[in-house]
């Protein structure tokens, strides 16, 4: 087998083993239910490609539930970048100042998003910090609308 097919073979796997642990985490679907109550919308920016973000929602149980999502290919831009953040606001017909941006990573969405002119929340489930971020939740059972 040349090296090429090898790799080929290895990547697949990995992608399988990727594919198969997707899970939306526990405290989603509350956390849904409280915004669709409170009359609010969720929309996805993700750095991810369309096709694999759509598998990810159907494959979770999200699909339908959420949107819209917004990837690199739909605004042009990919986050840190302020502008991915704003041609989402602009999709969405609202400014800036009146979305809060929910995310996982510090660096890549929070102060970005911020910098942008949203609101921001850090969700670190892992504990990882910045531990002295003002607007930081364990749990999306913890955020606030």
């Amino acid at each position: 087998m040349s090296a090429c097919c090898a790799l080929d073979e290895i990547f697949a796997g990995y992608l399988a083993a990727y594919e198969s642990s997707w899970r939306a985490f526990p405290d989603v679907d509350a956390a849904l239910a409280a915004i669709s109550a409170a009359g609010l919308t969720v929309a996805v920016l993700t750095n991810g490609s369309r096709e694999q973000q759509h598998q990810k929602l159907t494959r979770t149980g999200l699909a339908g539930r959420v949107g819209p999502m917004f990837t690199v290919e739909d605004v042009g831009a990919a986050k840190p970048d302020q502008a991915a953040f704003l041609a989402a606001c602009a999709r969405l017909d609202l400014p800036p100042s009146s979305v809060l941006s929910v995310g996982d990573r510090h660096d890549l969405d929070v102060l970005p998003a911020r910098a942008a002119g949203l609101r921001a929340v850090h969700l670190d489930r892992r504990d990882e910090g910045p531990h002295d971020e003002p607007h930081r939740i364990r749990s999306l059972a913890d955020l606030r609308l």
